[in-house]
């Protein structure tokens, strides 16, 4: 199962990202991201990502990722 944003495609959860300035509510931070630095949000409402946190890409659209927190454990548990 694959997330899909035009041509663009990520594995649920599998591709992660590194905050690098981080994300506020409403407000845009930065992530790197296979070699690159993106500007991100997360669409989770009053969520505070703090710099050098690993999150989970959830899509792309156009030079903005979506992240999350990651909500589970590498188990599959849920963790939040």
């Amino acid at each position: 199962m694959a997330f899909k944003s035009g041509k663009n495609r990520f594995p649920l959860f599998k591709d992660k990202a590194t905050v690098i300035k981080s994300i506020y509510p409403g407000k845009e931070g930065r992530v790197h991201y296979q070699g690159t630095d993106w500007f991100a949000v997360c669409p989770i409402p009053g969520i505070i990502i703090l710099r050098g946190t690993v999150v989970p890409v959830l899509r792309r659209e156009n030079l903005t990722l979506y992240v999350s927190i990651n909500m589970f454990d590498e188990r599959g548990n849920r963790i939040l």
